[in-house]
């Protein structure tokens, strides 16, 4: 029931003929992501052109399957830049690295480019770093929020010797920045504790989401607290961007309240004799 199976790497499309009757058409990558088809196609929101990915079309009724490979498999892989990662640390710059193709010869060079996946905005990596060779091996972006938040980062190679495949990765920016936990701050009276801390630095400060340890209490998704007077106590606290991985814990912190004093500005100071409250995560 389907006939001339294709990839449109332009729209991002696996693309088919119906040849007769078919219902239940569903797609899968690599034997495992399913999509539901729309009726001559199924769209994908990231599509790699380096990576060889099989996408297969399945129907229920009648049964039937068919499967293409897409880019077709080329010569000298080992000669791709390798193991590909981008990452933006405490509110900084994004840095992309790879490694040298162990097949690659003296000669190579690699070049970062960039796509938006959600329009043909396309642009270049304009600070390198290289290697004791002077290949390119690392790229710098200093302006994180002028990139698009859905991107294509993919590298290519050139050398005089032979063909170099390329090697790309999808990424969310906000999804591959790592916080750093915040430091409070405490403000006491004989009944009450306030808690407050700055937000991580970060490119992405809407939807922050805090959990503040002492004594399993669990803070609200402001950058402050009240909680009542606990006399000794002892703190750490973490964040998160939406539904991002959290940060590690700060340092576990001790303050003193005295109940029988007025409100004053209390200094936070290191409990290294309490790093056994947990590992950091």
């Amino acid at each position: 029931p389907i006939g001339n199976l294709r990839v449109e790497p332009g729209s991002r499309r696996l693309t088919w003929d119906l040849l007769g009757n078919a219902s239940g058409i569903e797609c899968f990558k690599d034997g495992s992501t399913c999509l539901m088809a729309y009726d001559k196609y199924c769209h994908y929101s990231t599509m790699s052109l380096c990576t060889v990915t099989n996408y297969t079309v399945k129907v229920t009724q009648p049964a039937f399957s068919a499967w293409i490979l897409f880019p077709e498999s080329g010569s000298n892989a080992e000669a791709a830049a390798r193991d590909l990662k981008c990452k933006i640390f405490d509110g900084g710059p994004m840095v992309c690295s790879w490694a040298v193709g162990t097949g690659a010869l003296g000669d190579v060079q690699y070049q970062l480019s960039w796509r938006n996946l959600e329009s043909e905005e396309e642009g270049v990596c304009l600070r390198y770093n290289t290697d004791a060779q002077g290949r390119n091996i690392r790229c710098q972006f200093d302006q994180v929020r002028a990139l698009p938040e859905f991107m294509m980062i993919t590298v290519n190679g050139r050398s005089n010797g032979f063909r170099v495949p390329c090697t790309d990765l999808s990424i969310e920016l906000a999804a591959i920045e790592t916080l750093l936990p915040p430091n409070i701050s405490t403000e006491c009276n004989r009944t009450h504790v306030h808690l407050s801390w700055l937000p991580p630095r970060s490119h992405f400060r809407n939807n922050l989401k805090y959990e503040l340890q002492t004594e399993q209490v669990r803070g609200p998704d402001t950058n402050e607290f009240l909680l009542p007077n606990p006399g000794r106590c002892t703190v750490r606290i973490r964040a998160r961007y939406r539904s991002n991985r959290w940060t590690a814990w700060s340092p576990p912190q001790a303050f003193g309240c005295d109940r029988e004093e007025s409100s004053q500005q209390q200094r936070l100071w290191p409990a290294s004799v309490l790093a056994a409250l947990g590992t950091l995560l």
